[in-house]
């Protein structure tokens, strides 16, 4: 009878520590659970952060590229403007060097006529 109170208790014992270290080992899955859940959480918000900050910067590049091809735009047509000034320009010192000439011409038959008499 002895044996057996022993044998009883002593497996009583063994279950009382098997379900110790089972609660245990629950616990210790639970709280490796919440820190990896944590984790994640973090990982989300810094990634959701970091998916916000490249929006933004695409945003900023839109813009920048809208800005850029209205600059683009301005210069192109101030170019035209000073290529046709700069044509016109041309024209018009084509025509005084004409006139040049003919003043030259005229002054150098002025001068033989003058000379001859």
């Amino acid at each position: 009878e002895i044996n057996k109170n022993e044998e009883i208790n002593k497996n009583e014992e063994i279950n009382k520590n098997e379900e110790i270290n089972k609660n245990e080992e629950i616990n210790k899955n639970e709280e490796i659970k919440k820190e990896f859940l944590q984790e994640k959480e973090i990982f989300q918000k810094e990634k959701t952060e970091f998916l916000e900050m490249i929006k933004k910067e695409k945003e900023i590049i839109t813009i920048d590229k809208i800005g850029l091809k209205k600059e683009q735009d301005l210069l192109s047509k101030e170019l035209e403007k000073f290529q046709r000034e700069k044509d016109e320009f041309s024209r018009e010192k084509s025509l005084l060097l004409k006139e040049k000439d003919e003043i030259l011409k005229e002054k150098t038959f002025l001068a033989k006529e003058k000379y001859l008499f």
